[in-house]
């Protein structure tokens, strides 16, 4: 392998290996020093000291053989040179196999000298390697690779290769035991007057916890008699985006949602809103959440040039967010369309048959949502009135004047019947249309990436909004 560095690389070719491979090799080295004397409890005899020796004849070959192809049999330091990101062979099962080498002959000296004590470092190792190459290597590739990167996080693991055995990650798979357990889609399919009085229980009116940052002033105003928390940067960047929160206008943003609102504007360099539009239990409806955000546009349009105007959405809020468009049509007053809109897994009531044929083999995987909750919820937004059908269904919506949206829907998720339908009607209006359907994952994944699977779509609407 070749040096540390070229013109144009942009990664150290050894990154801070020598350093780590010395640690958990000294810390070998000190357990086998004293596994003799201060550990000589721990030794063992007889048919196990025997199986332990055989475990780390094992280990230390096979160790052997994930450093070689991890740093010659794959060619790592000519990626490195040309700042390719490296995931093929090997690579395809664990991110840092020259690690894991290392730390299987590591393993494998323990083993040979049959003592329980050493067992202890295995761990300790592991924990070591893990929270350093957290901290220094796999920030440096998330900077350098974005997306890329994030992708591969989700798709391999860092050390020990269970997602190739496993479909999910460990904490998704545990969250949706938990969701099946608690029945949430039962929960979900509340009719609206307990969904309104379960929330009215828990009402606080709007509460915004202390915003100190040096980069990003917080502070609110008023439009149309709602709560607007405005998130500014003092050297005035000229774009804004409004983040438009789900929830079936039952609840506030919570204090949790302001503060990665903040944290989006931060690694975005944009403006934000976050609206704190009507709620439905406190005597309004769907139309008056229109109306406070059509007014809100029209004071950005007075600040920002629309095409320097975002909407950013997620369930019921990437409804509001697209239908927005066919009201500003609808209204007829000519205001210009915002420049782009992200709408993660926007809700809509379905119309055609081969949408609910698809509803009812995705109501058997989604653990959130129904198409019993969604007529639930969409009858507690609405009051039960009826309303515009663009706001009903967004296969109907008129997005005459709107340039770019980009869609994103789990493929688990029930809402994602409706998703084809929804390209097809922004499509035929002459809007560029990005969308994903990411198997597996859950309703709106990318605004609310609770686990590692969801990271590349959460970096992906970052990337998406930030162009």
């Amino acid at each position: 392998m070749k040096n540390y560095t070229k013109e144009g690389q942009k990664l150290p070719l050894f990154g801070i290996g020598p350093y780590l491979i010395s640690g958990i090799s000294l810390l070998s080295i000190a357990g086998l020093v004293m596994s003799g004397n201060i550990l000589s409890s721990g030794l063992l005899d007889g048919v196990w000291a025997l199986v332990s020796r055989i475990a780390g004849i094992i280990f230390i070959p096979l160790g052997i053989f994930i450093w070689y192809m991890g740093a010659l049999g794959s060619k790592m330091d000519e990626h490195i040179e040309n700042n390719k990101l490296q995931t093929g062979g090997i690579y395809a099962w664990v991110r840092n196999p020259m690690y894991v080498g290392v730390w299987f002959i590591n393993i494998g000296m323990l083993l040979l000298w049959h003592n329980l004590w050493l067992l202890i470092l295995i761990p300790v190792q592991w924990m070591i390697l893990t929270v350093i190459l957290k901290n220094t290597e796999e920030k440096w590739l998330l900077d350098l690779y974005g997306a890329e990167y994030a992708a591969y996080k989700v798709r391999v693991n860092r050390l020990i290769p269970l997602k190739r055995i496993m479909r999910k990650s460990v904490k998704y798979a545990f969250i949706l035991g938990l969701c099946k357990l608690f029945r949430i889609q039962r929960v979900m399919e509340l009719p609206p007057e307990k969904a309104k009085k379960l929330f009215a229980k828990k009402y606080k009116g709007v509460v915004i916890p202390e915003l100190k940052d040096s980069k990003v002033a917080a502070e609110t105003e008023s439009v149309n008699g709602s709560t607007m928390l405005w998130y500014r940067h003092p050297e005035h960047p000229g774009k804004v985006c409004v983040y438009l929160v789900g929830g079936g206008m039952l609840k506030y943003p919570s204090p949790s949602q302001t503060k990665e609102v903040l944290n989006l504007s931060k690694k975005l360099n944009i403006d934000f809103v976050l609206p704190f539009y009507p709620l439905v239990h406190t005597g309004n409806t769907l139309t008056d959440v229109y109306e406070t955000i059509y007014e809100l546009y029209k004071v950005l349009l007075r600040k920002y040039q629309p095409g320097n105007i975002y909407f950013l959405g997620g369930s019921s809020g990437a409804n509001l967010a697209l239908g927005m468009i066919s009201y500003i049509n609808d209204r007829g007053e000519g205001l210009p369309m915002p420049g782009k809109i992200y709408a993660g897994s926007p809700g809509s009531l379905l119309i055609s048959d081969e949408e609910k044929k698809l509803a009812d083999k995705l109501d058997k995987t989604d653990v959130i949502m129904s198409q019993k909750a969604t007529l639930s919820v969409w009858e507690g937004m609405t009051g039960g009135k009826k309303v515009a059908d663009y706001m009903e269904s967004l296969q109907l919506g008129n997005y005459t004047g709107l340039k770019d949206v980009y869609l994103s829907f789990g493929g688990d998720e029930v809402f994602t019947a409706a998703a084809e339908s929804i390209r097809t009607r922004l499509e035929m209006y002459g809007v560029h249309v990005t969308m994903e359907i990411e198997e597996g994952l859950y309703h709106a994944y990318a605004c609310i990436p609770l686990v590692d699977d969801a990271m590349p779509g959460y970096q992906r609407m970052l990337e998406y909004l930030k162009d």
